[in-house]
């Protein structure tokens, strides 16, 4: 199925504003008291908000990304991943060559 691009265009503000805001919540995550999971579950909050945009606009392959980095954080809050410096970078390349992706698609 193509994308739609015209609900993409729509919707990309706010997937781009999901994203910084799980962002952010990582951020926090991190700094904060590894017992206190709240900031994570925000950020798998609002990334999730993101992964059912992308899914409803049809952007092959981009919801396959974001439902990873939703296992990921799942791992994080299990305890079998640790949230670490390292571990945030990816995701914010990830989240951040994601809406590079898409929009290049509006282009």
């Amino acid at each position: 199925m193509a994308p739609d691009l015209v609900t993409l265009s729509w919707c990309l503000g706010e997937i781009r504003e999901s994203l910084a805001q799980a962002d952010r919540h990582l951020g926090r995550q991190l700094e904060s008291d590894a017992e206190d999971s709240s900031s994570l579950r925000a950020a798998r909050a609002a990334l999730h908000q993101a992964h059912g945009a992308l899914r409803v606009v049809a952007v092959e392959g981009v919801p396959l990304l974001t439902q990873e980095a939703e296992n990921l954080l799942d791992a994080v809050e299990s305890g079998d991943v640790t949230l670490n410096g390292s571990v945030l970078a990816r995701l914010q390349r990830a989240f951040q060559a994601l809406v590079e992706y898409c929009e290049e698609l509006l282009r």
